[in-house]
């Protein structure tokens, strides 16, 4: 805090959008406009190229991960990840029916079924992010920035 201050705002291409600077920025009172790697795949439509990918597999209405085959995932373990300045919560989500489904070939090469991780106070600031992006500001700022 070099001027006794910390902007308001801190807009940036997806490479600095990362847990630790999302939660840095919510620390010191500065709003989200950093993109993320992977909002661009985030945004496009689900296809039958493309539907196996983490990214189509979000949380539905009730919060539970569904496969393409419309199976839930289980929670099986949740762990603390201190990789970086602050540690975050990880959700360990498994698939319990991929054996037998016809889509298993193409949605995962584990013999075990197929896995995806889950932080959920990094999607809260992602929300955040497509949310601030979307306004006229966010608007204006990514186009400033260029």
């Amino acid at each position: 805090m070099a001027y006794g201050s910390y902007p308001h705002a801190t807009p940036a291409d997806a490479g600095y959008g990362s847990f630790d600077n999302y939660k840095y920025d919510k620390e010191h009172g500065i709003q989200l406009y950093m993109k993320y790697s992977g909002m661009r795949k985030e945004a496009e439509k689900k296809t039958t190229k493309n539907q196996f990918t983490r990214a189509q597999m979000n949380p539905n209405e009730e919060d539970k991960i569904v496969c393409p085959a419309n199976h839930e995932f289980t929670l099986v373990d949740t762990r603390i990840e201190r990789r970086g300045v602050y540690p975050r919560e990880i959700e360990m989500y498994q698939n319990e029916h991929c054996e037998g489904c016809p889509f298993k070939s193409q949605c995962t090469k584990s013999k075990t079924g197929r896995t995806v991780q889950r932080c959920r106070e990094l999607e809260s600031y992602k929300k955040e992010v497509k949310e601030n992006l979307s306004t006229e500001q966010g608007k204006k700022y990514m186009t400033q920035r260029s």
